[in-house]
């Protein structure tokens, strides 16, 4: 189902801005075009359906899990919860096809290897229940962080990541098509935000024991580049006036996994980066 809607959407989007026939920008398409699930913001959350995909407020937790806190023995923020089997179909398919993601943070200083878990849970949802701030525990920079939690829908996405010098021809010669599939935010997969760095390789090096080598970009190994590729965007979050959520600058929050811990189903080596200009 998803191939044939990249397909489809693919050819829809050519067709939309009459550059069908184009043969070397079809080609591009096809070969690097991925899919993303872009979240919409509906109602503001009453909490009357337990389990659905929200942002903000409080999580639904099975009795397994505890609000997570720092060692400090502050409470980290609540961002966002994700019921898999609301999505229409999966990013990919070393995707989990069922059970619940939940998104904390800590304190977003620095912009680079973010304090946060992400945490999955895959058994019973009946015994999911609406779980509130822990009594006496304060939350991590509260002040900055009074959301507005909403219920969201998911609908997929045709995203394309950075590919280099093809990259640079489809933005000088189809810069509508480029402006509507590049840097797809508030999603699940997708490409990065990021304007500045190499956050895969941020990732890979923070989460391999080589964080002391962050920025010095010149002197990794291909080797090095070519392990970082395989860190992926997990989840987007963009600043949401809705929400009443601001990341510095009006930035994004970056989730990423390594695929070969998305394809095990673990998700407590995630690494989370700050976009902003």
């Amino acid at each position: 189902m998803r191939e044939s809607w990249r397909k489809q959407a693919i050819a829809d989007l050519l067709n939309e801005y009459h550059l069908a026939g184009e043969n070397e920008l079809e080609a591009i398409l096809l070969e690097h075009v991925q899919v993303s699930l872009q979240f919409t913001l509906v109602d503001k959350e009453n909490y009357k359906q337990v389990g659905s995909s929200r942002i903000a407020g409080c999580p639904d937790l099975p009795p397994s899990i505890d609000w997570p806190c720092t060692e400090d023995g502050e409470a980290y923020t609540f961002l966002a919860q994700i019921n898999l089997s609301e999505l229409p179909f999966l990013p990919s398919d070393h995707w989990p096809s069922s059970g619940m993601l939940y998104f904390f943070l800590g304190m977003d200083e620095p912009a680079y290897d973010v304090d946060h878990q992400v945490i999955y849970y895959n058994g019973d949802l009946t015994n999911l229940a609406l779980t509130k701030l822990p009594e006496g525990v304060e939350e991590v920079n509260a002040d900055e962080r009074d959301f507005v939690s909403y219920q969201i829908i998911w609908q997929p996405h045709l995203s394309l990541p950075d590919v280099g010098e093809e990259l640079d021809v489809l933005f000088e010669k189809y810069e509508d098509v480029y402006t509507e599939i590049y840097g797809v935010s508030d999603a699940l997969a997708g490409g990065l935000q990021t304007w500045a760095g190499e956050t895969q390789l941020d990732a890979y090096l923070c989460r391999n024991g080589m964080s002391e080598r962050l920025f010095k970009y010149q002197e990794h190994t291909d080797d090095h580049r070519q392990a970082a590729k395989s860190w992926q965007m997990l989840f987007s979050l963009s600043s949401l006036s809705d929400v009443n959520m601001c990341w510095w600058d009006a930035g994004y929050l970056e989730f990423l996994i390594d695929v070969k811990d998305l394809k095990e189903g673990r998700f407590n080596n995630t690494y989370l980066n700050l976009a902003t200009s």
